[in-house]
């Protein structure tokens, strides 16, 4: 609010010639510096004591009222500048005064009134209609506000940065980023140590991802106003969000130094949980240090123990690695503080299939899937729930969901491995060439699955050529050596069989299939004694099955030992279902 000081030397004057010099104008001079000073009860005891002197003088009841608006007594204030309309109806500083207060008070249509009548009383002062387009902006009066602002930027001499940060900030709010940036760029060169304008176009940097921008904006509004916890507040999102954690966090601290009333603790705790949590998970999207992002997570939880983000990526950095108790322990606190998290749900779903607590899993997959049905690896992850419960048709139509929301490699060779078990070569190879396709992820798993298809089929050629390139991307793709020795087998090449079947041993030596697998090439190679001691490892590695008794025992009969093969023959049929 303004005072007119003309009014006051004139209504002063009156008082030196009706009382003298010393008493009003020093009760005054010593209000306003009160005033200044943000103590308001002083200064109210010095307008009070003016005004018993002088209770004609109108200036001092506005002194009064504005002294009685920053205490926050607005009633009272107003009541000061009724008394000092109704002395001086003429002024229009008064009715721009009490328009001020009354929309401090929240009386917006009585302050647009007000603003009416300053205009009214000197249409050519910028100051009613920049004050009148404010409460416009705040009643929602967005063309009204702005018709105002133009105005005023044309009747104000000499130019201020005001009206055009106050239409830049309603220009952002309705969505319009370049013509609010357009002021803030006019406010500024008005006036280029203008607080407000930098810390409003450094907020609209912010808000377009413009980190770099921003920060130079807060930074130099910071060096012209270095005790504003906000601003340092500002410049900690601007870093925090272009991954600058560490300095996000300092400044954090920094406004909690110049703001540190016990009633702001809990504001910049909640602030320093999420700097520390952001910067946890940022090492987690980095794949860097894992515990270091636990200890930034734990550190989160100390300023605020109720951060259910901060649970949720401690959660999912135990997980990664292989803390599954602890991991569960986590995502249980985030879904106690915030059960309708979807995201939550799902990750503790993943924990409990990694557990093969296949009923808990699907459970919470399909609540993370009623809070958000739009997310497909959801779907997917569901899909690999059923998939292990043996429920293929199910885990197939999940998989179809999550394919018609997003195309994703691991899905198809997911989808495509669930056809294989139910012996639908045709479409999983369709499903394998996609995955193939869209790579990178499983590349050297879906190269051997679609080879294990095309060998299924009785295609070998193809198998042998999608084993050779698993092989190629993994060369410890165990499955991939074995089912190359079984495609070599049945092309007739038994020579060719014997190297891969024992590049899975030496991968594997505890893996009793090659061991079979190579067993029965050394028979068909005429090597009994080779194929005997294979399948003896075969059997001790796994006794289940019957095959290695019955190559085994033909083994035998061709080295003579019948009594050897018959027992054999017989473990081999009690074994065959």
């Amino acid at each position: 609010m303004a005072i007119d000081q003309r009014l006051l030397i004139q209504d002063l004057g009156k008082a030196v010639s009706l009382i003298g010099p010393r008493s009003v104008v020093a009760l005054n001079d010593r209000g306003n510096e009160y005033l200044d000073k943000g103590d308001f009860e002083r200064a109210l005891d010095e307008f009070d004591a003016a005004i018993a002197l002088a209770p004609h003088l109108t200036a001092l009841y506005a002194n009064r009222g504005r002294a009685h608006a920053m205490k926050g007594h607005f009633e009272r204030a107003l009541d000061d500048y009724e008394m000092a309309l109704r002395m001086q109806p003429q002024e229009s500083d008064y009715y721009n005064n009490r328009g001020a207060i009354r929309r401090q008070a929240g009386y917006l249509s009585g302050a647009i009134m007000d603003y009416d009548e300053a205009i009214r009383l000197d249409p050519h002062s910028s100051v009613g209609y920049f004050n009148r387009a404010n409460a416009f902006s705040v009643n929602g009066e967005e063309t009204r506000a702005i018709a105002d602002y133009e105005t005023a930027i044309r009747l104000a001499r000499p130019r201020m940065p005001g009206p055009y940060v106050n239409r830049g900030v309603l220009h952002r709010e309705m969505g319009d980023d370049d013509s609010a940036l357009a002021d803030y760029n006019e406010a500024i060169r008005i006036a280029p140590n203008s607080v407000e304008a930098l810390t409003n176009r450094g907020r609209l940097y912010l808000r377009t991802d413009r980190y770099d921008l921003a920060i130079a904006d807060f930074n130099l509004a910071i060096r012209l106003s270095s005790r504003d916890p906000a601003l340092f507040c500002d410049r900690a999102e601007a870093y925090d969000r272009s991954g600058e954690s560490d300095r996000a966090i300092r400044d954090i601290k920094s406004a909690f130094r110049l703001d540190c009333a016990p009633s702001q603790k809990e504001f910049y705790h909640n602030l320093l949980a999420q700097a520390y949590s952001n910067r946890g998970s940022r090492n987690i999207l980095k794949k860097q240090n894992l515990n270091r992002a636990i200890r930034d997570f734990d550190t989160a939880l100390k300023y605020n123990s109720r951060f259910a983000p901060a649970y949720h990526d401690r959660g999912y950095a135990h997980f990664s690695l292989g803390n599954e108790n602890q991991a569960m322990r986590d995502y249980n606190k985030a879904i106690s503080i915030d059960p309708s998290n979807p995201k939550t749900h799902h990750a503790r779903g993943m924990v409990f299939l990694s557990k093969h607590r296949l009923d808990r899993a699907i459970a919470d997959f399909d609540e993370s899937l009623r809070l958000d049905p739009s997310v497909a690896a959801t779907y997917v992850d569901r899909a690999g729930a059923y998939q292990e419960k043996g429920d293929i048709d199910r885990a197939i139509e999940d998989y179809d969901k999550g394919l018609d929301m997003e195309e994703m490699g691991h899905a198809y060779f997911l989808r495509g491995n669930a056809y294989m078990q139910k012996k639908d070569y045709e479409r999983a190879l369709v499903d394998l060439e996609k995955a193939i396709e869209l790579g990178p992820i499983m590349l050297s798993d879906a190269h051997f699955a679609r080879g294990y298809a095309h060998g299924q089929l009785g295609d070998h050629d193809k198998a042998i050529a999608d084993y050779d390139e698993a092989i190629r991307l993994d060369p410890k793709n165990i499955q991939a050596y074995n089912s190359r020795g079984v495609s070599y087998f049945f092309k007739g090449d038994i020579e060719a069989t014997v190297p891969n079947f024992s590049m899975a041993i030496k991968l594997n030596p505890s893996y009793a299939i090659p061991y079979a697998n190579r067993g029965e090439a050394y028979l068909n190679l005429g090597e009994y004694k080779s194929a005997i001691r294979d399948l003896n490892k075969a059997i001790r590695l796994d006794d289940s099955k019957a095959e290695p008794f019955k190559h085994r025992g033909e083994a035998y009969t061709k080295i003579g030992d019948k009594e050897r093969a018959r027992k054999d023959f017989a473990q081999a049929e009690r074994l065959t279902p």
